[in-house]
């Protein structure tokens, strides 16, 4: 309980989003330690106009699947660095269909 506790602290929260670049699952962050992106984000979720729709929704079933393949190499071989990882990414989203 005290680890679940202080992990969905808003503070934590804030901090642990903004290090990952995501939203927290709460709405009551510290807004002091978020980035531009997390209150844009929020703010989007606070707003009863704006459609949020997932970016996978945009590229076909094969493109999708050639990311979480990259996704999956990248984070199981240490040996791939960043540079080719985005390098690959990069080619798959140029070959998109």
């Amino acid at each position: 309980m005290k680890l679940a506790s202080m992990m969905l602290s808003p503070t934590i929260q804030a901090k642990f989003n903004n290090t990952k670049g995501s939203l927290p699952v709460r709405a009551d962050v510290d807004l002091d330690v978020a980035d531009a992106c997390m209150k844009k984000g929020l703010a989007l979720l606070d707003d009863p106009k704006a459609t949020i729709t997932p970016a996978n929704n945009y590229i076909t079933e094969d493109t999708n699947g050639q990311v979480q393949d990259l996704v999956s190499t990248f984070w199981n071989e240490p040996s791939m660095s960043v540079d080719t990882a985005l390098s690959i990414f990069k080619g798959i989203i140029e070959d998109a269909e």
